[in-house]
């Protein structure tokens, strides 16, 4: 939107939150303090967002944290929001990831009035800078960037206003479906000191069932932010989001070719104009896709991923695939030097140890992609 709209849109905006304020005063609401600019909203948001981020970082509390809906929309306390953080910490520390610092801003704005209560949605776009094993830092290649929705609840009273709830935006959950193919072991983490599993071996571009590992990680890496214009978006879709659209696109950009058959059956996995697979966008069907497709293999270790490889977790560990997730890079076997980027919460290189920091009871599964039969 350009400048001057923005301008416009932030006015109108705020005209509005004026007006409903009046009228609840006029109604006999509370006497309050002065409506707050958006800038005073986004000034109080942000900074109990950087509550946050300082502990992880630091290990400390300035003041204490307001309460908070996680990503599985569990609401969590201050206290218990401080205990999740420092164990996300402890855990990342354990593996070899320390934060350096945290940039954030808010975009995508929207405001609405109730009385004594402001309601701001809001996307936090959030730059965490990290130091991973013991190689020098290196800013412009060791960042996360995590695009996050947020409901932030602003209360007035004659004293002010203040932020009292953040309501984080929650992954979808796939609806429980029993599993058609066996289900395969979760991988675990390889104890610390054991040498990690081999390299995938790399294929000629003229066998058959050739894949590009390199390719799915580029590919990852320049979309995961963005959205490709050539495929259909489902970040709003019922069924998932668009996790598994996105790693269905790397698989493609890396080799895979077209299963064709019924669009319902989760044998098949194809995309074009009209319609898609259910396998292209479910995270379920992708997951007994990948099982009998003989495309890939599942590892007995998260350490053994690799570039192009894809990791799919069941966050409630009923038997049923959340999200879907492709690995980017690879600096090192310990689960600091793996790094994934996705879509839904929209992800770019984001260590796996994080990964499993803030999601330590799922159940993950790794999968080796062997080639496109």
């Amino acid at each position: 939107m350009p400048e001057p709209h923005r301008r416009i849109a932030r006015s109108l905006a705020y005209l509005s939150l004026l007006a409903v304020l009046v009228v609840g005063l006029l109604a006999g609401g509370p006497v309050l303090a002065a409506p707050p600019t958006q800038d005073e909203l986004v000034r109080l948001a942000a900074a109990s967002l950087h509550d946050g981020y300082d502990v992880l970082i630091t290990g400390q509390a300035q003041r204490p944290l307001v309460e908070k809906s996680n990503e599985f929309g569990q609401l969590r306390n201050s206290a218990e929001r401080l205990a999740d953080t420092l164990r996300r910490r402890e855990i990342n520390a354990a593996y070899g990831l320390r934060f350096v610092s945290a940039q954030l801003h808010l975009i995508d704005l929207s405001l609405t009035a109730e009385s004594a209560r402001i309601i701001v949605k809001a996307t936090e776009e959030v730059r965490l800078s990290f130091q991973s094993g013991s190689k020098p830092h290196d800013p412009a290649r060791d960042v996360t960037i995590m695009r996050i929705p947020h409901t932030f609840t602003f209360a007035g009273t004659d004293a002010g206003w203040q932020l009292v709830l953040d309501e984080e935006e929650p992954f979808p959950i796939s609806p429980h479906s029993p599993p058609i193919a066996p289900m395969p072991q979760p991988a675990r983490v390889r104890p610390v000191g054991s040498s990690s599993g081999p390299k995938p071996g790399l294929a000629s571009p003229r066998a058959a069932g050739y894949y590009s590992w390199s390719a799915a990680a580029d590919y990852l890496r320049q979309f995961a932010l963005s959205y490709n214009s050539a495929y259909r978006r489902f970040d709003g879709d019922a069924a998932g989001g668009d996790c598994t659209n996105f790693i269905s696109q790397a698989l493609r950009a890396g080799g895979w070719q077209d299963k064709l058959g019924w669009y319902l059956d989760w044998n098949n996995w194809w995309y074009n104009d009209a319609n898609q697979t259910r396998t292209w966008t479910y995270a379920p069907a992708m997951f007994q896709f990948m099982q009998t497709s003989g495309r890939a293999t599942f590892l007995q270790y998260l350490n053994d991923l690799w570039v192009g490889d894809v990791l799919q977790l069941d966050f409630d560990r009923d038997g049923t695939m959340d999200h879907t997730m492709g690995v980017d890079d690879k600096t090192s076997s310990d689960l600091s030097g793996i790094f994934l980027s996705y879509h839904t919460r929209d992800t770019y290189h984001r260590a796996l140890s994080d990964i499993y920091a803030s999601n330590p009871s799922a159940n993950y599964y790794a999968e080796r992609i062997t080639g496109t039969y």
